[in-house]
């Protein structure tokens, strides 16, 4: 149970913008460099207990860097997910490039398009 309600989570839309409503708690720990960059480091718990790290840049506000530790049957992984080159899509900004260590496995992502609510109508959409 406890696998689904991550993964729901994860699903919510802007999740950074719901992190109250979702029953997290936030803590600044301070302001770091990322890529030569001061970010802010925000301390994540969410309702579980479970605890994360997310560094927002200074100047923008733009999510830079997230770090998490999962349980595996393998042990405890940490996945640490760097976003950078945001970019404008129809007024919603998007990262352009994801680097994500996945335990010892590099993985780079490239944005090259991104369609929002294309051909879909608003009365497919319902709140719960």
């Amino acid at each position: 149970m406890e696998e689904l309600d991550e993964l729901k989570e994860e699903a919510v839309i802007n999740q950074e913008m719901q992190y109250e409503k979702l029953g997290y708690k936030l803590a600044i720990k301070g302001v770091e460099p990322i890529n030569g960059s001061d970010a802010y480091a925000v301390e994540l718990t969410d309702p579980r207990g479970k605890k994360s790290t997310e560094w927002f840049d200074v100047a923008s506000g733009y999510k830079v860097r997230s770090v998490k530790t999962s349980k595996t049957e393998q042990g405890e992984v940490t996945t640490q997910t760097d976003s950078s080159d945001y970019k404008d899509y129809n007024g919603v900004k998007f990262p352009a490039t994801i680097n994500a260590n996945f335990g010892p496995m590099p993985v780079k992502m490239v944005l090259e398009s991104v369609n929002i609510n294309k051909g879909i109508k608003d009365s497919e959409f319902s709140v719960e």
